[in-house]
């Protein structure tokens, strides 16, 4: 929310001068007035206040103005729904009532003739943060480019603001919103190695700094160390190089999760050199791109967690880090619908027993042509298991079997390409229906799941979730006869079955046929006691 915010300010900011409502006389306007005011309720002279009203495609400006110095406004506005904005340089901009984006913001309801007063804002003052970046010896660097980054609640961290260390290695970096932010440190020149504070190589990895309204937060410092580097060569069998080969070198975090930190490809000589790399003790990853060769890790493992250690020292290179590539057996085919046509991104999964369950050991995409090519495995057993995301194809495995244990096993030789593992996948099957409350009211975010009859027990065949309506619509069903879950995440609601079963085996039958959907497969969920 602190980043949409930001984003905000930016953009009303930049309005333009405000637009008369299209077709709206005088007669037709009402008044809406308020205060901007600080933390301590002084208020703020000079804010950009908007109205946005509904104006074909979105919500458009409509009428503006500006505080005056006690932070007090009056705006004339067409009769109806509008949104309001405040904004302004130096603080967090907002819209009325508290809401970070205009699609969040509270309506304002303007009657022609009237004011509607109180409509206030109250903005919280922008904050910075400030330290000083220093090389090994203590000694202050220019020009180092410093980035503070924010969440944006999708799994990425983004720019807010940057700034360059002057004098003393000192820098502040200003206009930034309350909230919690990560800051990167890059030397431009390529002289000292990068990193987040405090001193972490990934920014997942790195530390939060907190930053507060109106407060400078200080002493978010680093001292940047001189790059190691990595270096080696690529073999086969034969002795010769290796091009194409991707190599990865992993740092422990200290608390045994590896993270990456540097990577490069060979070239044509399998001759390779990974530069910025921490001091320390790293690990490297050998892995062919085309499938060609099986993964491993220096020195001879199969998996990380027994690889060995490559010890780097700061501002010198950790050569002779070599590797020589074992030939790896593939799997390919063509994934096809029911009518032989090539089928495009049905993701295929090779599997292998694992204790009491599978696990995929290599994944490929089909092409345009339904064509795929699972490389990079090891001698051994496995199923093969054709996956449609969408759910408009049933997933299955080769051959025509939706269970593993069911499936034909396909053993695999060093080096060895087993080809002709097609699929023609069957159209699929739906269930759909409406999860309803007390007073016959729509439940949202509701699971349901399907169970499949296979043998004489039920397997778990599919999950949805009702939308707000209390719709929802299971997909990607075989044909058969499944049984039906409904359950609240939360345990507001008691868990029951189709229709009204409290168990399994005692729920009613729900029939799925190819290509159709079975809908009215609802029920009235009761409270829990």
């Amino acid at each position: 929310m602190i980043f949409a915010a930001a984003a905000v300010l930016a953009a009303c900011a930049a309005l333009a001068a405000p637009r008369a409502a299209q077709g709206a006389a005088p007669r037709d306007n009402g008044t809406i007035s308020g205060a901007v005011t600080k933390a301590d309720n002084s208020g703020i002279g000079g804010v950009q206040v908007s109205v946005y009203a509904d104006a074909g495609g979105g919500r458009q400006v409509v009428a503006s103005t500006v505080t005056n110095a006690s932070g007090l406004y009056t705006v004339a506005v067409p009769a109806g729904t509008c949104w309001v904005g405040f904004s302004d340089p130096d603080y967090v901009g907002e819209f009325f009532n508290n809401k970070p984006t205009l699609s969040t913001a509270d309506g304002v309801t303007v009657t022609a003739g009237q004011v509607r007063a109180n409509v206030n804002a109250q903005l919280a003052t922008l904050g910075s943060l400030s330290g000083k970046v220093m090389d090994p010896d203590d000694k202050a660097i220019n020009g180092i480019q410093v980035t503070a980054y924010i969440y944006d609640g999708f799994g990425h961290w983004r720019p807010a603001s940057n700034t360059t260390t002057a004098g003393g290695g000192k820098y502040t970096v200003v206009g930034l919103p309350p909230g919690a932010y990560r800051v990167g440190f890059v030397d431009p020149a390529g002289k000292f190695l990068g990193e987040y504070y405090d001193n972490k190589y990934s920014i997942d990895k790195a530390s939060d700094v907190t930053v507060y309204a109106g407060t400078p937060t200080p002493n978010v410092d680093a001292q940047l160390a001189l790059p190691a580097s990595i270096q080696g060569k690529v073999t086969n069998a034969d002795g010769g190089g290796v091009s194409g080969i991707a190599i990865r070198v992993f740092l422990d975090d200290g608390n045994s999760q590896w993270y990456s930190v540097g990577d490069t490809t060979t070239q044509g000589s399998g001759g390779y050199l990974v530069e910025n790399l921490p001091a320390g003790n790293l690990r490297v990853q050998f892995s062919d791109p085309t499938g060609y060769y099986l993964t491993q890790f220096y020195n001879d493992a199969a998996a990380l967690a027994g690889a060995a250690d490559v010890a780097t020292t700061a501002g010198q290179a950790s050569s002779g880090i070599d590797a020589q590539v074992v030939a790896a057996s593939r799997i390919a085919g063509t994934v096809m619908k029911p009518n032989g046509k090539g089928l495009l991104g049905i993701k295929v999964a090779v599997q292998k027993k694992s204790g009491g369950g599978w696990k995929t050991a290599g994944t490929a995409t089909s092409n345009a042509k339904g064509k795929y090519v699972v490389g990079s495995l090891p001698t051994g057993t496995y199923r093969v298991k054709f996956i449609d995301s969408t759910g408009v194809y049933v997933s299955e495995f080769y051959k025509d079997q939706l269970m593993p244990d069911k499936a034909v096993a396909i053993s695999l030789d060093v080096g060895v390409l087993h080809k002709a593992v097609n699929a023609k996948l069957a159209i699929a099957g739906r269930i759909g229906g409406v999860v309803r409350g007390k007073g016959n009211h729509a439940l949202a975010k509701m699971q349901v799941t399907a169970f499949r009859h296979e043998g004489t027990s039920w397997v778990w065949a599919g999950i949805a979730t009702t939308g707000p309506t209390g719709a929802y619509r299971l997909v990607g069903l075989a044909k058969g006869t499944y049984r039906v879950r409904f359950s609240d995440p939360k345990g507001t609601y008691v868990t029951e079955y189709y229709q009204s079963a409290a168990k399994i085996d005692s729920a009613t039958d729900v029939a799925v046929r190819t290509g159709h959907t079975t809908w009215s497969i609802g029920l009235r969920l009761v409270l829990r006691k």
